[in-house]
C-alpha cells in the first residue's frame, strides 16, 4: 500500500510541474517563480506522442499559490505544500525537499503576442543549448500556462499539455487547502542509494525512504524532473507485465507511457528500479546510460532468492 501511495504521490507531482510553467519575464527562473504564484482553474488535456502513438488524458486542475487539485473520473488529488491525498484514503507527506537549481542549459527564446481561448497571451520559446525544447503560452493577467509543448531533439513534438477551458477564479482549490483531520504517511529522508550523484545532467536532489524499505531518487535539471525506485524484482516483474521494451546501448528496458509521465523498469541484479519522469525521449536515453544498466541475477542470487 504504501509503495502505491508513494507512485501515485510522484505521479501528482509530475503532473504538477507540466501544469505550472514559466510567466513572462526575461530569466527562466523568474517565470518559474511567478507562475507558481498563479491563480486559475480549467479543463486540460495532455497528450504524449511516443515512437508514433498518442495516449492523452483530461484532468480538472485547480491552482492557487502552492495548493493544487486535479480530478479526472475515479481520480482526484489535493497537492499542497509536500503532501498529496486521494479521496479519503491516508495522504503521503514527504519529510522535506531540497530547491532545485534550473540547469544553464536552458535559456529564453523568442516571445511573441499570442491570443488563446479569447485571452490575451505570450508565446515563450524555451531553448536547450540553443535548440527548441519547448514552447509555453502564458496567459498575460494571470502568468497561467494556457499550452504547454515539449520537442524532442529532432524538433518532433512529444507533449502537449493544453487548456480547452479557463477560469482565472478557482473555487473549490480554497476549501480544500485545509487538512484537518487528515492522516498522511511521511516519506523520510535518506541517505542510502546505489545511484549516481548526477545523470545527463540531472542532479540527484533528495532521497527517501519508506517503511516497506523502498528506496527513492528524486532527479532534477530545474526544468524536468524524475524519480528512480529501487524494489524488489518480482514488483518490477509483476507491474510491467506486458509492457513494451525499448532498447537502449544494446540494454532492454520495459516502458509504459503515460499521458503526462514515462515509467520505465529494468532489473539489476538483486535489484529492481523503476523510473517515472516527464523527461523527453531524448534525455530518457541519455539518462539510462548513466544509471546501473540491466543485468540479471546470477547462479547464487537465484539460489538464495528462492530459499529466501
Amino acid at each position: 500500500m504504501r509503495h502505491r501511495q508513494v507512485l501515485v504521490t510522484l505521479g501528482a507531482i509530475l503532473a504538477l510541474s507540466t501544469v505550472a510553467g514559466p510567466a513572462f519575464a526575461e530569466d527562466l527562473e523568474d517565470y518559474l517563480e511567478k507562475a507558481a504564484d498563479a491563480d486559475y482553474a480549467g479543463t486540460r488535456v495532455v497528450v504524449t506522442v511516443w515512437q508514433g502513438r498518442s495516449v492523452a488524458e483530461m484532468t480538472r486542475v485547480e491552482h492557487s499559490s502552492d495548493v493544487m487539485m486535479l480530478g479526472a473520473p475515479g481520480f482526484e488529488a489535493v497537492i499542497v505544500d509536500g503532501k498529496v491525498a486521494r479521496g479519503e484514503d491516508p495522504g503521503v507527506a514527504l519529510a522535506g525537499w531540497s530547491a532545485v537549481a534550473i540547469s544553464d542549459r536552458y535559456t529564453v527564446g523568442a516571445v511573441a503576442e499570442a491570443d488563446r481561448l479569447g485571452r490575451a497571451a505570450h508565446a515563450v520559446q524555451i531553448l536547450e543549448e540553443g535548440v527548441l525544447r519547448a514552447r509555453i503560452v502564458f496567459d498575460s493577467t494571470t502568468w497561467a500556462p494556457l499550452v504547454t509543448e515539449i520537442f524532442d531533439d529532432q524538433g518532433t513534438l512529444f507533449r502537449i499539455a493544453s487548456f480547452t477551458d479557463f477560469d482565472p477564479h478557482p473555487r473549490r482549490v480554497y476549501e480544500e487547502a485545509g487538512d484537518a483531520g487528515r492522516d498522511y504517511e511521511v516519506v523520510t529522508g535518506s541517505s542510502e542509494s546505489s545511484l549516481p550523484a548526477t545523470a545527463a545532467g540531472y542532479s540527484r536532489v533528495d532521497m527517501y525512504a519508506d517503511a516497506d524499505g523502498v528506496h527513492q531518487a528524486f532527479f532534477s535539471d530545474g526544468f524536468f524532473s524524475f524519480s528512480v525506485f529501487e524494489v524488489a524484482p518480482r514488483q518490477v516483474r509483476q507491474r510491467f507485465d506486458g509492457a513494451a521494451t525499448i532498447t537502449v546501448e544494446g540494454a532492454d528496458y520495459r516502458v509504459m507511457v503515460r499521458p503526462s509521465e514515462l515509467w520505465v523498469a529494468w532489473e539489476h541484479g538483486p535489484t529492481g528500479y523503476v523510473l517515472v519522469g516527464d523527461l523527453p525521449p531524448d534525455h530518457l536515453r541519455d539518462v539510462l546510460g548513466d544509471l546501473p544498466e540491466p543485468r540479471q541475477k546470477g547462479l547464487w542470487e537465484r539460489i538464495f532468492g528462492f530459499f529466501g
